[in-house]
């Protein structure tokens, strides 16, 4: 067996106790450090998570990246600073996991994929839902015919931020809706018709405070015909679908983001599909980003992937 990947952690963003949680679970990878600019929120990120003593706390990202014992990073900083410390920690021979979106924009993307390249180190976007057997499964129904001709795919990943100081109300930060979620409902809908959009339309609201897109409702175009219509929100009550329409069929996916480990649950042309025992998608995205550091398999998804879905994020907006 492979030795586990060390992995440090870049911040004490909320998200990485997904990671922390994955990593108890599994053998492929070991925390051995985490950072963080502000020393008591590092503590406190310390002693909620019950670290062991052996974690190293570094004081800044920087003595993160210098440290010889991290050979790979997870970066699920703020969207705005995805770029410069992926791209340090590249630089700086690391590895990297980076948060989806993979940046603020399609520049940034490919500078982020150039660094890897020249570092010769392995650069993967976090998009955990794509590493379900459930999400697999779709596009295997999609591409067996299930439903026929693809004609609609129709998604939404709203919820409410009610902190003014979120960093998704941030638009130096690159907050909003469509970074924060919406980024997935368009990955879904390239994901299954396996194309690119071709135009894109969108109406929505942005806050006078935030000065970010608060609700966004979307339709993109594919070349084969097929539309996808989408909603994102981070300012109205919860709600999260994912359903697909084709000429002979339709298909509708529970928890279509956060599939359930134990039993996800289909419906095609009304009968219940069971996926049992998927796994944790942050579990399993930490397993595929190691075996691929580890040289055991290829990416899934390369990175060149999270610029096309930056590309389309873009038209949107």
């Amino acid at each position: 067996m492979a030795a586990p990947v060390r992995l440090g952690i870049l911040s004490t963003a909320r998200i990485g106790g997904r990671i922390l949680a994955a990593l108890r679970e599994g053998a492929a990878a070991e925390l051995v450090a985490v950072s963080s600019r502000d020393a008591a929120s590092l503590e406190r990120y310390v002693a909620e998570h019950q670290l062991a003593a052996s974690v190293r706390q570094q004081p800044s990202y920087e003595a993160l990246l210098a440290d010889e014992s991290v050979e790979a990073v997870y970066n699920p900083l703020p969207n705005a600073l995805h770029a410069e410390w992926t791209i340090r920690a590249a630089e700086a021979g690391k590895h990297v996991l980076c948060e989806k979106p993979l940046a603020r924009n399609v520049a940034e993307c490919l500078a982020m994929i150039a660094a890897a390249e020249r570092a010769g180190v392995v650069l993967m976007e976090a998009f955990m839902y794509r590493y379900h057997p459930a999400t697999r499964r779709l596009r295997e129904l999609v591409a067996e015919g299930a439903l026929g001709e693809l004609r609609l795919i129709r998604s939404g990943f709203c919820f409410n931020v009610d902190d003014p100081a979120n960093i998704r109300l941030s638009a130096p930060l690159a907050g909003g809706a469509t970074m924060d979620v919406g980024c997935y409902c368009i990955n879904l809908a390239r994901y299954l018709t396996a194309e690119e959009p071709v135009a894109a339309y969108a109406v929505g609201s942005f806050g006078d405070a935030s000065g970010v897109d608060e609700t966004i409702c979307a339709t993109l175009e594919f070349p084969s015909g097929a539309v996808a219509q989408f909603e994102c929100s981070v300012k109205s009550a919860g709600r999260v679908f994912a359903n697909v329409l084709g000429s002979r069929g339709t298909l509708e996916v529970e928890r279509p983001w956060t599939p359930h480990p134990e039993r996800a649950t289909l419906r095609v042309n009304g009968q219940e599909e069971v996926i049992e025992q998927g796994g944790d998608p942050f579990g399993n995205e930490l397993e595929a980003f190691c075996a691929a550091v580890r040289g055991r398999a290829r990416l899934p998804i390369e990175p060149l992937d999270g610029a096309r879905n930056m590309a389309a994020l873009v038209a949107v907006l």
